[in-house]
């Protein structure tokens, strides 16, 4: 499904995350301000860095740490795709990846799994 070249890609306020490099970037605009989009074989990630970003406070979840900080990761079923996301109060960011299909769990799982954060 995805191959072994990822490419670390830079969001504001310091994050980073690897995307699968046969992935690719494209236009996306939010209700408040424009986001980050890649697809790739039946998984889009989506990345949202407005203040007003999802935090995704209604669905069930865990806090995981990452560089440090606290973040709220989630994953649910929404209109036949499966949703894994992170929201990160500072800075705002939330990151959700849809996956049509269960073999895009694991890539899904090591994008957020490479999020990190720099001062």
């Amino acid at each position: 499904m995805v191959g072994d070249r990822w490419e670390r890609v830079r969001l504001p306020g310091g994050v980073s995350i690897a995307i699968p490099s046969e992935f690719s970037s494209d236009d996306a605009q939010g209700m408040d301000s424009p986001v980050q989009s890649w697809s790739g074989d039946r998984i889009n990630v989506l990345i949202d860095s407005s203040p007003m970003s999802d935090h995704l406070d209604r669905y069930e979840g865990d806090e995981e740490e990452f560089s440090g900080r606290l973040a709220r990761v989630v994953n649910f079923d929404d209109a036949g795709t499966r949703v894994f996301a992170v929201h990160l109060d500072d800075p705002a960011l939330t990151i959700a990846i849809r996956i049509e299909c269960s073999e895009g769990e694991s890539v899904a799982r090591a994008i957020l799994k490479s999020l990190t954060i720099s001062e």
